[in-house]
């Protein structure tokens, strides 16, 4: 085995292994018929999160469980779910959730205690449902203080170097919808744009919104072609006659 089949063998070892690392609490998570993502659970359930970094320009998140990057999670009403950002390859990608496509990437409301676009009267008591951040199960935000949910430590720690980041421990975040109206909601990457994936609100398993395509989400998914996916590279297909009779690390 030469030296640049050596090289991405390792990557490749390593980015198995790293995805596979999930913690087990999410084994009961499963793609249905419709290819939704649910999880049997009673009143708390969990998700583990990794990300796929070949899959896009950013990297695609995976539900473990489940098939395929950014699937289109299932969520029962008044029942807390946990996202576990356990595994490494969450670095950089702290996840947030918004009542649009990308939250405030693109000046759109969060779900935030005194936010909502559909209950006035909830955004004026700052009762609205929104997510709480944890680090190793210690609750990330001021229970005194309902506007602070944690995120403003959780978010900045995900910027840490690399190794500092894995070395802080478990991080998660556990939400509960309590909205009453029918719309869908997304869940998204706080530091990157265009990795909004949809939550389909439910009540015991049945859709509010049976049309699994609405809404639709504003932008298409990445859709790495064979080289760029093999390699981690992005649009470098295109270039790749550009430097003839040269052996780079990817070459096929």
């Amino acid at each position: 085995m030469n030296m640049k089949h050596t090289l991405f063998f390792v990557l490749a070892l390593a980015l198995a292994i790293a995805q596979l690392a999930v913690i087990e609490t999410s084994a009961h998570a499963f793609t249905d018929e419709q290819g939704l993502c649910r999880t049997e659970c009673e009143d708390e359930c969990h998700w583990s999160l990794s990300l796929d970094p070949f899959a896009g320009e950013t990297g695609y998140y995976r539900v473990s469980g489940c098939d395929g990057v950014q699937p289109t999670l299932v969520m029962d009403v008044n029942k807390r779910y946990c996202f576990q950002q356990y595994n490494e390859t969450n670095w950089m990608h702290p996840v947030g959730f918004a009542y649009f496509p990308d939250g405030a990437h693109k000046d759109r409301p969060e779900l935030e205690p005194s936010v909502s676009p559909y209950d006035s009267e909830c955004a004026a008591q700052s009762t609205c449902q929104h997510p709480e951040y944890f680090l190793n199960g210690e609750y990330l935000g001021n229970p005194q203080d309902v506007d602070n949910f944690g995120l403003d430590v959780y978010e900045p720690d995900f910027m840490l170097p690399r190794e500092r980041w894995i070395a802080q421990g478990k991080y998660e975040v556990c939400l509960n919808i309590t909205q009453t109206n029918p719309e869908d909601l997304f869940m998204f990457c706080h530091i990157h744009s265009n990795m909004s994936l949809t939550i389909k609100v439910a009540d015991n398993g049945t859709l509010r919104q049976p049309d699994i395509n609405n809404p639709a989400i504003d932008y298409e998914y990445d859709q790495p072609e064979e080289f760029d996916r093999m390699c981690g590279t992005w649009r470098v297909t295109p270039f790749l006659d550009a430097c003839p009779n040269m052996v780079f690390v990817c070459n096929q």
